[in-house]
């Protein structure tokens, strides 16, 4: 298995959290969505950042324990789960958005 340092995780929850809220600033001045949709974007886009910011509080947390405490791994395996959880839930999120476009 796998496994990813905390620094890495971090940087990974700090990439996702800055290019949604990148996404949210440039929906906001482009209409890149359907004007039904762009509407519940910004709700959608704190329920995404959510999770990358539980994970990386549980990392910083994780940071300053004394090394020996167990709850270090525990708090690792949580982080790393919790940014799983963010991915699958920003596939989720992002379906209703997705426009196909049918050629004729």
């Amino acid at each position: 298995m796998v496994e990813f340092e905390p620094i890495q995780l971090m940087q990974v929850n700090a990439t996702i959290i800055a290019g949604i809220l990148i996404l949210l600033t440039i929906t906001k001045t482009r209409t890149f969505f359907p004007k039904d949709k762009a509407k519940e974007l910004p709700r959608w886009v704190a329920f995404i950042v959510i999770p990358f910011s539980f994970s990386s509080i549980m990392l910083l947390i994780a940071s300053v324990l004394n090394p020996e405490t167990e709850l270090i791994d525990d708090l690792h395996y949580w982080a790393t789960v919790t940014m799983i959880a963010g991915f699958v839930y920003i596939i989720i999120a992002m379906l209703p958005f997705a426009k196909s476009e049918k050629t004729s």
